[in-house]
C-alpha cells in the first residue's frame, strides 16, 4: 500500500513540513487510520502541490474510497510533473477505466505506448483529453 511510498525520494521543491505531514499519513495508513491519512495527505499535497509522489500517493488513497475525478486529477498532476513516473502513469490509466472516461484511457494509452518517444505525453493529453 501506502508504505512502498515512503521509500521513494520525494521532489527537490517538497518543503520540510511537507515530508513530515506526508511521512506521518504513511505511518497512518499502515496502522489502518485511512481517513486520518487521506487528510495529512491534502495537507502535504497543499504544501507541496507539484511533489509527483505525494500526489500519486494521495491519488491512490482518493482512488481507494471511491473519489475517482479526485483521484485522477491527483494522478495528473503526479504524471505532469515526472512524465517517467511509470506507477502514477498506470495508477491514472486505472482510474480512468474505472471511471469510465474511456476516450481519456485510449488517448493516454495511446500517447504512452506508441507516440511517448517522439512526442511531449503532457502535451499531448492537454491537446486530445476532454
Amino acid at each position: 500500500m501506502l508504505l512502498a511510498h515512503a521509500a521513494i525520494g520525494a521532489a527537490q521543491d517538497t518543503s520540510p513540513r511537507a515530508k513530515e505531514t506526508y511521512a506521518r499519513a504513511i505511518e497512518l495508513d499502515a496502522k489502518g487510520n485511512h481517513s486520518a491519512a487521506l487528510a495529512l495527505l491534502w495537507e502535504a499535497a497543499g504544501l507541496s502541490p507539484r511533489d509527483p509522489e505525494i500526489q500519486n500517493t494521495l491519488g491512490e488513497a482518493l482512488d481507494r474510497i471511491g473519489a475517482l475525478d479526485a483521484a485522477i486529477a491527483a494522478y495528473r498532476v503526479a504524471v505532469h510533473e515526472n512524465p517517467q513516473f511509470r506507477k502514477a502513469s498506470n495508477n491514472l490509466i486505472l482510474a480512468l477505466v474505472k471511471a469510465g472516461k474511456v476516450k481519456a484511457f485510449a488517448i493516454t494509452t495511446k500517447a504512452r505506448s506508441t507516440l511517448a518517444p517522439t512526442l511531449n505525453f503532457n502535451q499531448f493529453l492537454k491537446k486530445n483529453a476532454h
